[in-house]
């Protein structure tokens, strides 16, 4: 455990391993906004996966993603369904044959 200030195993006197972090792959990239737990190392952390400014973007649903995940204040970022062409300056590439619109939102609280 050197170097670690943290404590990410725990083993029993007998040797039996109580809890073991070492190999765990959570990053708070990967845990919902808010959310906390133990990375490998053993230190806290808080997620960040759908933060504030986060984009939620579909073509099947014109449902606020607070109703969809749960948490969140949610905007649309537009006033009607966009299509791949109008977003295309949102970093998505255009991609031939997609005719539907889709909805953006954007996390806001």
């Amino acid at each position: 455990m050197a170097n670690n200030p943290y404590v990410n195993k725990v083993v029993l006197a007998g040797g039996s391993t109580l809890i073991d972090l070492t190999s765990d792959t959570v990053t708070s990239a990967s845990m919902l906004s808010g959310t906390t737990a133990h990375d490998a190392s053993g230190a806290v952390i808080t997620g960040s996966l759908f933060g504030v400014g986060s984009l939620w973007a579909t073509r099947s649903s014109t449902d606020n993603p607070a109703t969809v995940l749960g948490f969140g204040t949610w905007q649309k970022i537009a006033p009607s369904p966009l299509t791949w062409n109008d977003i295309e300056d949102l970093t998505w590439n255009n991609i031939s044959g997609v005719t539907a619109g889709i909805y953006v939102w954007e996390r806001t609280a």
